[in-house]
């Protein structure tokens, strides 16, 4: 069976705005607009299943987005998994977590710091951080430099929301959480780093996306040896 952990999706009404939105601003050429007809088509009989979340700016926007994604799920139980993606302004962390696992039957998280421009130490975020490790949820999260450092050749020494260091402290503080740090967990511009809280963590993997575009095949082989293949899962973004 061949698993997709990383798919954004949105309403019809705005996926193909946000798509476009999301191009200018990074560059890069998505292969499908971010609506749910569109990704099943691009799964085609390759991908079995995939993990769908709808990432939404407003905190109060979050339960709504949860339903949304639920029901596409229920709509394809055999293709579709559903992701709780919270927001760092939205009251009631724990609860809606709950809500989102116990009730509505997602099974796993999707975080992106870089988008909201928060770092995971953030204290807004403690009490989600605290009711995932209770619940031992597995958490997705962005990987790497910010989104709009996607265009940029060479990054400057500012520290960005996602950047593999950062995560140190929560995936300490947290052991109950499986984390799966997307793209390489930052390896295009911080290798040693990346590889290093990769492999020196056993609750931590990473996932793939993103990498066929930015890293050559050379490039992501050996990343992939250095960690470990089980250390890997498939994502397309």
């Amino acid at each position: 069976m061949i698993i997709d952990i990383h798919c954004h999706v949105l309403p019809e009404a705005v996926a193909q705005k946000t798509e476009e939105l999301f191009r200018a601003r990074t560059g890069n050429k998505n292969i499908f607009d971010f609506s749910i007809k569109q990704l099943l088509k691009v799964m085609g009989s390759t991908v079995d299943k995939a993990f769908i979340n709808n990432v939404v700016l407003r905190g109060d926007l979050v339960p709504r987005a949860s339903d949304w994604v639920a029901e596409q799920v229920k709509q394809h139980p055999d293709r579709l998994v559903g992701m709780y993606s919270p927001h760092p302004d939205m009251a009631e962390h724990g609860r809606e977590l709950e809500r989102a696992f116990k009730e509505l039957g997602f099974k796993g998280v999707k975080l992106n710091p870089s988008l909201m421009h928060y770092y995971p130490e953030d204290p807004r975020m403690r009490p989600f951080w605290e009711k995932a490790n209770e619940l031992k949820v597995p958490v997705l999260i962005h990987g790497g430099r910010n989104v709009e450092d996607f265009k940029v050749q060479k990054l400057d020494s500012a520290r960005r929301f996602c950047e593999p260091n950062g995560f140190r402290p929560i995936i300490k503080a947290y052991p109950g959480i499986a984390f799966i740090l997307a793209h390489f967990a930052g390896a295009e511009d911080w290798w040693d780093i990346a590889v290093d809280v990769v492999t020196k963590n056993s609750n931590v993997y990473v996932d793939i996306s993103m990498m066929g575009e930015r890293l050559s095949p050379q490039t992501i082989t050996k990343y992939i040896k250095t960690v470990g293949a089980q250390k890997v899962l498939y994502g397309s973004n």
